[in-house]
């Protein structure tokens, strides 16, 4: 162990990232109604 705290901090930084993409997407799909759409394209996995 070298007890280096970048890569752990790198890693939260990037799934930040994605969390904030996900629920920006979703923010914008329940204001425009189209919640299903975005269901679906979770569900194969394009995001």
């Amino acid at each position: 162990m070298t007890n280096e705290l970048l890569a752990g901090v790198l890693l939260m930084v990037h799934n930040l990232e994605h969390y904030h993409g996900f629920f920006c997407s979703l923010r914008g799909a329940l204001e425009s109604d189209r919640l299903d759409a975005l269901k679906r394209t979770v569900l194969q996995g394009r995001v």
